[in-house]
């Protein structure tokens, strides 16, 4: 795909950069991307879900209880496969809802609204503080916990 290529959308009309910000990915089509915007896309599902939902009001019970057994299973799997890791939660969340822990900032952004990340479970109650979008880049190796330990630059 170059860089500078525009494309239609084929729904809208509207031309668009020929990118996966504007275009969802689609192998079948020539240049890789879908022919609707992700806008015309998105539209068109927010249509279909309410259509779906007034056509089956029941779904959402049937949903939930084909996955019952499933997401069961798949709770018990984790606590089995990481019991380290089940432990040092539950005496986190202990210690926090009991008021031993007060949730600080987020250790790069200075957020107030964080979840606490662990670095060692044999530590359950030293915890690196982190808003949600800070832990999930750091889970994607995207910043390192190296950099967490430095202090914060002065604003």
């Amino acid at each position: 795909m170059i860089k500078n290529m525009k494309t239609r959308c084929s729904l809208c009309k509207k031309i668009k950069p020929a990118t996966l910000e504007y275009f969802k990915r689609d192998k079948a089509k020539n240049n890789g991307l879908s022919s609707w915007c992700r806008e015309c896309t998105r539209a068109r599902d927010r249509i279909y879900s309410r259509k779906y939902r007034e056509e089956n009001p029941e779904w959402k019970k049937d949903n939930n209880r084909k996955n019952t057994g499933l997401v069961k299973r798949l709770v018990a799997e984790y606590c089995e496969k990481y019991p380290e890791r089940v432990k040092a939660l539950s005496i986190f969340h202990r210690a926090l809802y009991s008021g031993k822990i007060k949730r600080g900032e987020c250790e790069i952004c200075g957020s107030e609204k964080v979840d606490g990340h662990h670095q060692d479970y044999s530590k359950p109650l030293e915890v690196v503080w982190l808003c949600h979008r800070h832990h999930k880049q750091l889970h994607a190796g995207i910043v390192k916990v190296g950099e967490l330990s430095a202090p914060k630059a002065e604003k």
